[in-house]
């Protein structure tokens, strides 16, 4: 019954079209709430699978949006992307990966084509009314390009923590912003409020038949441009648009072709929908991603998904970090984390199921960045690729703490310590790093805080190998002695150029170098620091009785 009338509502008038769209609304049910960290998986593996017969795939719709698909005008503004081989992942994961980027589109991401699909329909008298969407970010980038095209009038609602540089692109293509609510909801409620009083037609980020179609001339191109053996193409979803394009196209003309969705595991609303078997609420949803951190998918959007969709895999937001890293390292292009996640899903999936020799396909969708986000994805893409684990521990301001934290740590190199003191709090917050630079087996990590209260502080099991001893303690050590040694030694220089001024500069820094570089060498055990002080002065005492008397020098 659905999946006829969602047929018959592509296929509609457009006047009939908003009127099933109210009685949809009118008869909708409110929705399940679940937790995304409900659903865990094994990175790579497919999950949301959903489960149908091969009959499903020449169910009622999939004729029409292929005709959709092949009519759409997304190219009176967008731009063909080419679809390039990524020569070192492919070589490094043993497949032969594409890349399609998206992100060289003239707003840097897909979303124009669907928005400019759906407002090129629009009648002139609508036009004339102008349009309205809600969105933060890549969304509102291509409405407010496709309003210019099309010389209408736009107006976008932006939550008011939109970063500036993102509603300012906005405004330069002639868009008017409206900065309203804390969050996209709130943002969304505003903008249809005044879609209805003023008249104007709303443009939804996904859920719409054109909109839809839009987008699945990605697919079209994909067909076009590969035309040999294609195993899967990885999709990243948020709300669903782009890979209820792709697969209602792909599955049509190259059915043996898989259609993986990628998802953040802390923003996995297609995955959990597609696993109960109906769409689901997220009760919260991770913003790191925020081009898909969406708490609910589409419902048209959902059932193209269940009907197409091969499965979804999730991957962490350290395995993003690292595919923006491996796409910089590939193309020098840096794309945003949405923008990277189906490339993280692509290598997952390669890892988890031992996939060589096959094509496969992810799609770059947008390099949007935020550039405030660049620091911490340039501080996570060794964790991502698992020698580096980045960790948070509170520790009791007391004596004989960080003795028990360092215990508790074991084997690890540390490369990274930073103590956060809250002088009115009895607890301090340590972010600290270790490596894995040694060895090859891997093990779970677990710390427990030191505090009488037992709170746990776990590293989400990331992996280590064995390593050196955390010995803290001995690095301050050193450090305080060699910054005292530093001293020696620059005075001991200052002293021979007293002694010496025609000496020439490199025998001086020779003199200030030797005794700190034997000073470092040794104090790698308790006993090297004496051993290192008795030398040192051992050393000075013979070179100053040397050159002792007339400080005429070489004259």
């Amino acid at each position: 019954m659905a999946t006829a009338a969602a047929a018959t509502f592509l296929s509609a008038p457009r006047s009939d079209r908003h009127g099933a769209r109210r009685v949809a609304v009118a008869c909708s049910v409110p929705l399940k709430r679940v937790a995304p960290e409900s659903l865990q998986a094994a990175s790579g593996s497919l999950v949301g699978v959903p489960s149908r017969g091969t009959g499903d795939l020449g169910g009622p719709g999939a004729m029409e949006y292929l005709t959709a698909v092949l009519a759409s005008k997304v190219y009176d503004v967008a731009v063909e992307t080419p679809l390039e081989r990524a020569g070192k992942l492919s070589e490094r994961l043993g497949v032969d990966l594409r890349i399609k980027r998206e992100d060289l589109q003239p707003v840097f991401s897909f979303k124009l084509r669907g928005a400019y699909n759906m407002m090129s329909k629009l009648s002139q008298e609508q036009l004339n009314n102008g349009v309205i969407c809600s969105s933060a970010g890549n969304h509102a980038q291509g409405v407010a390009l496709s309003a210019r095209k099309l010389g209408c009038d736009a107006i976008i609602v932006m939550p008011v923590t939109t970063p500036e540089i993102k509603w300012r692109s906005v405004e330069r293509l002639g868009a008017t912003v409206i900065l309203k609510g804390d969050s996209y909801d709130e943002a969304q409620s505003y903008a249809k409020l005044r879609c209805q009083e003023e008249g104007r037609t709303f443009i939804p980020p996904f859920d719409h038949p054109d909109i839809i179609a839009g987008q699945g001339t990605v697919g079209m191109e994909i067909v076009h441009q590969l035309q040999g053996p294609l195993h899967a193409i990885f999709v990243p979803v948020g709300g669903g648009g782009l890979i209820a394009g792709i697969a209602a196209y792909v599955k049509r003309v190259r059915p043996e072709v898989k259609i993986i969705g990628v998802e953040p595991s802390d923003a996995n609303a297609m995955a959990l929908s597609l696993c109960h078997g109906q769409r689901v609420m997220l009760k919260h949803a991770g913003g790191f991603a925020n081009g898909v951190a969406v708490k609910v998918v589409g419902k048209e959007t959902f059932r193209l998904c269940q009907n197409f969709v091969d499965g979804i895999v999730l991957v962490s937001q350290d395995a993003i970090c690292a595919s923006i890293k491996d796409m910089f390292e590939e193309n020098r292009n840096i794309p945003e984390p949405s923008g990277a996640l189906a490339l993280a899903g692509a290598e997952a999936y390669c890892k988890y199921y031992g996939l060589k020799g096959e094509t496969v396909v992810a799609i770059s969708s947008g390099a949007n960045m935020n550039f405030d986000t660049l620091r911490l994805v340039a501080e996570l893409p060794d964790v991502g690729r698992k020698p580096e684990a980045v960790l948070a521990t509170f520790l009791p301001e007391e004596q004989g703490s960080f003795k028990k934290f360092a215990e508790l740590f074991g084997r690890m190199n540390i490369t990274g310590f930073k103590h956060i003191c809250d002088s009115h709090g009895k607890e301090a917050l340590v972010l600290h790093s270790g490596s894995d630079n040694v060895g090859d087996e891997r093990a779970k990590a677990k710390l427990v805080a030191a505090g009488a209260d037992g709170l746990e502080c776990e590293d989400s099991y990331r992996p280590y190998r064995e390593g050196g001893k955390l010995l803290a303690w001995l690095g301050i050590c050193m450090g305080t002695t060699t910054g005292i040694f530093n001293l020696m030694t620059a005075g001991l220089g200052l002293y021979v150029k007293a002694q010496h001024p025609s000496a020439h500069p490199l025998v001086v820094a020779c003199w200030e170098a030797l005794p700190l570089t034997m000073v470092r060498v040794v104090l790698v055990s308790s006993l090297g620091a004496t051993l290192a002080l008795v030398i040192l002065l051992m050393y000075a005492s013979m070179k100053m009785t040397l050159q002792g008397g007339s400080p005429s020098g070489s004259a």
